[in-house]
């Protein structure tokens, strides 16, 4: 089987190693009226959800003292276009570019560094902030198949052009299933806003995959959004895009992933473009 390090494997967004897109947040449509220092009060405030890393985690882990590098290439071809306050840079015609580098500090442990870049609808380049991630996956599925379980948690600073709230703490569990025919995968993430209150925004995602063999799958990716854990949003304002998806790798060596989504309400950006590369770097 491929060795998925795509949008499968990351959560976080997002990114999914392949999401959740790391963050896909909704915090706009009717907040977006209201004057902003009133929205941040009342917790209703809007993001500029930067669409920087798209992914789920799943059953993989770099092995203990390997590395690996990845890029995550995003384009939103008709999104959201006006601010919802002064100075944010939205997704529409944007892209972005996400390197990554990972280490394997155990066989089931892992750290990631992520470093977005955002390239406007103007085309101005922007260095839109940093992450920093562990994965750990303690019960991994075995060769003829089973199932995985474990968890990541992350740091996250962004320029305030791309979040109004700039610092990020987020963790989830991660759960699925691999055989040689199918992979699911479900990721349970929550967002605390280091600036704000102390209530986490939470994320869904889950992804269904079919191997056709041992380089080529594909299926379907979801992401959501639905506010606070005590107050969720409207169905309205929520995010949630499903994305189809296509991976090839070639073993242990390198592999893609390709997919399109689309959004399903009106706080999703309508169409996103998103592309996976990962590659071990051990041997270069």
């Amino acid at each position: 089987m491929i060795d998925r390090r795509d949008g499968a494997r990351s959560l976080a967004d997002s990114p999914g190693k392949g999401a959740i897109p790391h963050r896909f947040r909704a915090r706009w449509a009717r907040a977006a009226q209201s004057p902003v220092w009133i929205i941040y009060l009342l917790g209703g405030v809007a993001s500029a959800e930067i669409a920087d890393v798209i992914q789920l985690y799943n059953n993989q882990t770099n092995p203990q003292g390997t590395w690996s590098a990845g890029l995550h290439v995003n384009t939103t071809p008709s999104g959201r276009q006006e601010p919802y306050y002064p100075g944010e840079v939205t997704n529409h015609h944007g892209v972005r570019f996400t390197p990554e580098i990972s280490y394997g500090l155990t066989d089931s442990l892992e750290a990631s560094v992520y470093l977005p870049v955002n390239i406007d609808r103007h085309g101005q380049w922007s260095a839109a902030g940093g992450i920093g991630r562990l994965t750990w996956i303690p019960l991994q599925a075995p060769e003829e198949g089973g199932w995985f379980l474990g968890g990541t948690v992350s740091a996250a600073g962004y320029d305030r052009r791309f979040q109004i709230d700039r610092w990020f703490l987020d963790g989830g569990f991660i759960a699925g299933y691999e055989d040689e025919d199918w992979l699911l995968t479900v990721n349970t993430l929550f967002s605390w806003s280091l600036t704000r209150d102390g209530v986490p925004d939470f994320f869904p995602a889950l992804a269904l995959m079919r191997h056709l063999d041992e380089m080529l799958s594909f299926g379907f990716e979801y992401y959501g959004e639905t506010g606070p854990v005590n107050n969720t949003y409207s169905l309205e304002d929520q995010s949630h895009t499903i994305f189809s998806v296509i991976e090839y790798g070639h073993g242990d060596d390198w592999n893609i992933s390709l997919g399109l989504g689309r959004g399903l309400t009106s706080a999703s950006d309508e169409w996103t473009i998103k592309t996976i590369f990962f590659a071990p770097l051990d041997g270069f």
